[in-house]
């Protein structure tokens, strides 16, 4: 008797509950009929089509180039562009650009900041100049506007510069290999943490140094191969130039990246996959790439490090000992032209023999390098060598 009237009562709550979801959507439907027959439209939820538009950095390389080309053909023909932001909506972009114009004859720059506005469904654009007095970094500018469209006249027509990643690899390659040759203490600041503590440990004195040694690779760095990774927070590009060397940037903006110049110091998971699936004598091969490539940017200290202990006791006691034997033996470049290789297991122990030459060039000296390779845990290997 108790569980029927507690049925009974259960009942009536769920009708009760019926009743009014029954009213309440007749109620909203009168609201629609009577915004309909006032406005010709029902509103749609201000929380629904809300957008969250904030000022970011800008990634996309097309935009910067495209918004810098549109300052230099319209307000300054030497403005070299440095850093923007954007503030995207429906349909008005706005940009704040920070950079420098070019005095042509003292060679003195001047620092210069901008707004540009771009209407993106006209292709109109406003291009403000700001008091650089004003201000001391491009995240003070506000970037917010009530324009929701830009008129079109004669003149206003914004063009756009499409970049692809070849472009891309190559504009990060000759901005960074500039800024080494021209201020390596911003490129010094510009490398990622960790391999800055891991390659020169963590100490300035050695990067002048590192850059004088490397100078004529810099100055001649041309692209070999790229790869472009658009992630959600940052933009990664794997560079090669034509000498193999290796270039890491992490671009978490146009111009705010971070460098890495190897990719034997940091081995990254793609590094680790790919090493992991080859053969012990692609192993071989691939740690014997690694060393000359030590050679090849004068990583001494890396290369010594690789040395089997009774070989590098035996022939160079101390790393200046090993630096001068490698300045004297080998090339100024040292291009193994896997013309003629012999790999092979001797015993447990790896033999790699390979010709060495000085360039790519049919005047090129050529040497036969020889290679005794241990392969030990992960990605590390112990070695010995000869140079004849």
């Amino acid at each position: 008797m108790k569980y029927k009237k507690m049925l009974i009562v259960l009942i009536i709550v769920v009708v009760i509950i019926c009743i009014i979801c029954l009213i309440s959507i007749s109620l909203l439907r009168k609201m629609e009929e009577k915004q309909i027959e006032e406005l010709g439209y029902v509103p749609e939820d201000p929380e629904l089509v809300a957008q969250d538009y904030k000022t970011e950095k800008l990634r996309n390389l097309t935009d910067f180039f495209s918004v810098e080309t549109c300052i230099q053909k319209n307000a300054n023909s030497t403005f070299e562009a440095k850093d923007m932001n954007v503030l995207a909506s429906d349909r008005v972009y706005s940009y704040s650009v920070f950079g420098e114009e070019k005095n042509e004859e003292t060679g003195e720059t001047t620092e210069r900041y901008f707004i540009v506005r771009v209407d993106t469904y006209t292709l109109a654009y406003e291009i403000e100049e700001l008091n650089s007095k004003e201000y001391d970094d491009i995240d003070e500018i506000d970037l917010t506007t009530d324009l929701t469209e830009i008129a079109q006249t004669e003149n206003n027509q914004f063009e756009y510069t499409r970049i692809n990643n070849e472009n891309t690899s190559r504009f990060y390659l000759k901005n960074y290999t500039e800024l080494l040759l021209s201020a390596p203490e911003t490129a010094y600041d510009m490398l990622d943490e960790q391999y800055r503590e891991e390659r020169f440990s963590s100490s300035y004195e050695e990067f002048p140094e590192y850059i004088e040694e490397n100078k004529t690779y810099f100055e001649n760095a041309v692209l070999s191969q790229y790869a472009v990774d658009y992630l959600d927070d940052y933009t990664e590009i794997t560079l090669v130039d034509v000498y193999n060397n290796s270039y890491k940037i992490i671009a978490k903006s146009v111009m705010d990246y971070t460098v890495q110049l190897d990719n034997y110091t940091i081995k990254d998971e793609e590094y680790l996959e790919k090493y992991e699936k080859l053969s012990d004598l692609e192993k071989v091969s691939a740690n014997v790439d690694t060393f000359m490539n030590m050679i090849n940017t004068k990583d001494f200290k890396h290369a010594y490090e690789v040395l089997d202990e009774t070989f590098k006791n035996n022939n160079f006691n101390t790393l200046d000992v090993f630096k001068e034997y490698i300045n004297n033996y080998f090339f100024e470049y040292n291009l193994d032209t896997k013309s003629g290789v012999n790999v092979y297991n001797q015993e447990g122990t790896y033999v790699y023999e390979t010709t060495i030459k000085s360039g790519a060039g049919s005047a090129a000296e050529s040497k036969k390098l020889t290679v005794i390779m241990q392969l030990q845990e992960g990605t590390d290997f112990k070695m010995s060598f000869s140079i004849e």
